[in-house]
């Protein structure tokens, strides 16, 4: 595959997410310290503390890390491939801060605090996510095709169209599971491989 349809094929991924990695309800936060930052004349870099980043679900911090160290790989062959950090910001930062649904008439205006966004997480990365362990490693993604009402405090109630990380696999048909922020045990007959 060429790396244009592989690049094409991430952004796809991450655009047609139900919600953007740094979430729609930390949109505006995001949003306002990118015009101070902007106005306090720091050249766009926005200084961000790990306030937000910290506040982010588990799961999309470390989806974000790996993300962050990829894109940091392709920065450092900006020489060959022009994939500066303002230039990746600009491809990736609409599809991991978007506005949320009924306010798209905002987006144009809002491109350049998220590109700043964007830049400031690229380039802080190694700082914002050094609390962000990579050990707990997902599986699959799973969509609920049926409800299920948990019978036990170990299971997982679902609703149908639920978006299922796959923690662990076992062969009694109990798969251990995150959705919505809380980890336990789900059926996989209720389970079908999430493809968009």
């Amino acid at each position: 595959l060429s790396p244009y349809v592989l690049c094409d094929l991430l952004k796809l991924f991450f655009r047609e997410l139900p919600e953007p990695l740094l979430t729609n309800e930390l949109y505006d936060c995001f949003l306002i310290k990118a015009e101070f930052g902007m106005k306090s004349g720091k050249g766009g870099e926005v200084d961000l503390n790990n306030d937000l980043v910290k506040t982010l679900p588990e799961r999309n911090k470390c989806i974000l890390k790996r993300l962050f160290i990829l894109l940091k790989r392709v920065v450092h062959y900006s020489s060959k491939n022009k994939m500066s950090i303002p230039n990746i910001a600009m491809i990736f930062g609409p599809t991991l801060l978007k506005a949320p649904a009924g306010r798209e008439e905002r987006l144009l205006a809002d491109i350049p605090l998220v590109n700043c966004i964007a830049c400031s997480l690229l380039t802080q990365y190694d700082v914002l996510f050094a609390d962000t362990h990579l050990k707990r490693y997902y599986l699959s993604l799973c969509k609920a095709g049926y409800d299920h009402k948990a019978q036990t405090e170990t299971e997982l109630s679902l609703r149908a169209g639920d978006l299922v990380w796959v923690m662990e696999k076992d062969t009694s048909g109990w798969w251990k599971c995150e959705v919505n922020g809380k980890v336990g045990f789900a059926p996989s007959s209720y389970l079908t491989p999430f493809d968009k």
